[in-house]
């Protein structure tokens, strides 16, 4: 597996950097999905001086929701050399002493799921009102301070899960054609592409299902970080500076979720 930086210099070589055999250069768009490159402040100072013209798009689920599939996928990873331990154990900052920077984020705490946090750091909105800043308050010791990164100049289509497995077709349709003018494609999409991992169907006896009671301390912690991530993306992140989206009414409703432990209706 190669780190951040490396896949980020690697990628700005293969699109700068003069080369042999290369035609039609301009019309290839390329293009990589890495969920922890919004974690890394290396990665997003890159971003910021390299790729001022490349398009992010960012993607959030329920933290409750996503914490379970996260360890879940990390345990049938490499469940004999799990390092996480138990989830309430996982509550706060990282507790991995001997982990460097590049490997940290592969490794799970709630701290991990303030996406709020880490959105805010592209600032994309003021960060001057006493109430945004009051949002973003990090709930455990800081992995940054969000003030000192630069400004971020890409252009942010934003999105929740709930929109990638639609099943409305109409509106399902209308994210599509959304997404296409986004990326300037001369093409759109038929279908958002999914690939299920092999290692989903793992029956494991570490896997949890997070809405067991004796999970309800890490939940509740990831409860208090959802309603603040919900109200800081839908006041002020959808609000903010070369940000877009699709289907306004339906991406607040799936946002307006995460106010509620989506375990009370398990």
């Amino acid at each position: 597996r190669e780190d951040n930086i490396t896949i980020i210099h690697r990628l700005y070589e293969d699109l700068f950097l003069p080369t042999r055999n290369r035609t039609n250069r301009s019309k290839i768009l390329k293009g990589f999905k890495c969920p922890h490159h919004i974690q890394s402040e290396k990665v997003l100072n890159l971003m910021a001086a390299l790729y001022t013209n490349t398009k992010m798009i960012i993607s959030v689920r329920h933290p409750v929701l996503w914490f379970q599939s996260y360890y879940n996928y990390r345990v049938t990873e490499n469940e004999t050399e799990l390092l996480m331990g138990s989830p309430n154990e996982l509550i706060g900052e990282l507790k991995c002493s001997s982990c460097t920077s590049d490997k940290a984020p592969w490794l799970l705490s709630t701290a991990a799921g303030e996406f709020h946090r880490f959105l805010a750091a592209l600032k994309k909105t003021p960060l001057s009102d006493p109430d945004e800043l009051n949002l973003l308050k990090p709930f455990t010791k800081p992995r940054w301070n969000i003030t000192g990164f630069p400004k971020n100049p890409n252009a942010v289509f934003f999105c929740a899960l709930a929109q990638l497995e639609d099943k409305n077709e109409s509106r399902s349709s209308v994210f599509r054609r959304d997404l296409q003018h986004f990326l300037h494609l001369d093409k759109g999409f038929s279908i958002i592409p999914h690939q299920k991992r092999k290692r989903d169907d793992i029956k494991s006896t570490a896997k949890i299902n997070i809405c067991k009671e004796q999970f309800l301390p890490v939940r509740n912690e990831l409860m208090n970080i959802a309603r603040n991530a919900s109200l800081w993306l839908r006041n002020y992140f959808m609000r903010g500076d070369n940000v877009f989206f699709s289907s306004e009414d339906f991406l607040i409703d799936a946002l307006m979720k995460w106010m509620v432990d989506p375990c009370i209706h398990t």
